[in-house]
């Protein structure tokens, strides 16, 4: 019988729980009402607009780590991406190779993961003696709901809710997209910016897909023209042209007040026929590995936190926005190739690792990376204790296929430390109510939020 079953927030139907049956059902939810100051309230109650009205869809079929499934792969002559990223339309993605019950909702009585006892706890690359208390220091001062709070990375709102909602979930960070900036002035996004964090006890990540090329979320609104793609820009300029752009992604993002960019991209590709191909720097690994360790050097130096994503490396499959994607190489082409980057990334003191949806079947056959605990075991025995976090909870590979508290309950039973979630409060009530009847325990639960208080301090956040 699965773990999940009995838990009401997440036994009923999935399609119900997900608000949508199509293959990008991407969405977010809304709060309604006021609040102020720091008191974290776990009884507050979410409004009836919240509770009846949903989710609110993204535009096009938007997602935290991509962009529309509408959107054209085609590059301009200066080899920069149109306006988003290149995800493939629902119907190129018709053929995507599916599990065996791809076709229906997973079994409600499939094996799940064990609840038990999280993995004994390293500090991670660049963590001192004091840090690490400090970390556990503020921990202990936690209740159950901040301690939840603090693993969602989650959808920017809206303007008129963001400080209500960062508040009253103790929510660990945002992720801001175009339409955070589109018609606001610098001035009104540090604004709302500084509001959240002035509403929160804990200080939160605020973060964007900033990667260049593709995937512009920033750059578009304050710069004459976006950053180039990493692989545009070296092919014309060499790593010296690179540093020099990371270096003005990094002034422009803490100009903002925002200080997270998920990225860089330790992908690999070498098609242009590939999903990833415009946001991927290589098909080599060690030319992508010194692309890792040049941006991630600067980043550290402006204070501007990392992402390596997609771990362990997309490769050439689907696009997972939109639907599943099966990915069948060996484990062995995975640590002679895809995983290069990844290693030295970690190595380098990356702050985060995202981790994709796709199904990678050598180290699981079952759950999408993003929800199995033996990917997230991979990235641990790599000698990494830094934050793990989902891709975005909305996509099509993960609604599709399971309902949107099981969804999140299960990536933290896989390991992940934050997840990326569209559907927050929901998925939050989800994750507080497995903690509470013991599904998720308290071990795993505070191995998790020590992570990502440890990646605060280092930032100088707390």
């Amino acid at each position: 019988m699965s773990l999940l079953s009995g838990c009401s927030l997440w036994s009923s139907d999935k399609k119900a729980q997900s608000g949508s049956s199509s293959p990008n059902g991407a969405q977010s939810e809304a709060s309604g009402n006021s609040h102020s100051g720091k008191e974290f309230d776990p009884g507050r109650e979410i409004s009836d607009r919240n509770r009846d009205s949903g989710l609110k869809p993204m535009e096009s079929g938007e997602s935290i780590d991509g962009a529309s499934s509408e959107e054209s792969g085609d590059s301009n002559e200066s080899g920069v991406m149109n306006q988003h990223d290149d995800a493939a339309s629902p119907e190129e993605s018709s053929d995507a190779p599916e599990t065996a019950d791809a076709s229906e909702s997973r079994d409600a009585s499939a094996e799940t993961p064990d609840p038990g006892k999280a993995p004994d706890f390293t500090p991670g690359e660049g963590v001192t003696s004091d840090m690490l208390q400090r970390a556990k220091d503020i921990l202990a001062g936690l209740s159950i709901e901040e301690k939840v709070g603090q693993m969602f990375m989650a959808r920017f709102p809206s303007y008129y809710d963001a400080a209500e909602d960062a508040r009253a979930y103790c929510l660990g960070g945002y992720v801001l997209f175009d339409e955070e900036f589109d018609g606001y002035s610098m001035d009104e996004v540090r604004a709302v910016i500084d509001e959240c964090q002035e509403a929160c006890a804990i200080p939160m990540l605020m973060s964007v897909d900033e990667e260049g090329g593709s995937v512009c979320r920033v750059s578009t609104h304050y710069r004459e023209n976006r950053f180039y793609s990493p692989r545009y820009l070296y092919s014309i300029g060499g790593f010296e042209a690179l540093e020099a752009e990371t270096r003005e992604k990094c002034e422009l993002l803490l100009s903002l007040h925002l200080n997270m960019n998920l990225t860089p991209v330790a992908d690999m590709a070498g098609s242009e026929e590939e999903f990833m191909y415009y946001r991927a720097f290589s098909d080599d690994p060690e030319l992508t590995s010194e692309f890792i360790l040049r941006t991630l050097t600067i980043m550290q130096e402006y204070g501007v936190a990392s992402s390596l994503k997609h771990f362990p490396g997309y490769g050439s499959n689907l696009d997972t926005h939109v639907g599943m994607s099966v990915d069948e190489r060996s484990a062995d082409e995975f640590y002679a190739d895809a995983l290069i980057p990844f290693m030295a990334g970690m190595e380098a003191g990356a702050d985060s690792v995202l981790v994709c949806h796709n199904i990678v079947t050598c180290f699981d056959s079952e759950y999408p990376a993003s929800l199995s605990p033996e990917v997230h075991e991979v990235a641990r025995e790599l000698g990494y204790e830094g934050v793990l976090m989902t891709d975005d909870l909305a996509m099509g590979a993960i609604v599709d296929y399971y309902g949107c508290g099981e969804a999140a309950v299960l990536a933290v039973l896989a390991g992940n430390d934050m997840l990326i979630s569209s559907s927050y409060i929901t998925q939050y009530e989800a994750v507080l109510e497995a903690v509470q009847e013991g599904v998720i325990s308290q071990e795993r639960l505070d191995a998790s939020v020590l992570r990502v208080l440890l990646l605060k301090i280092k930032m100088g956040l707390l």
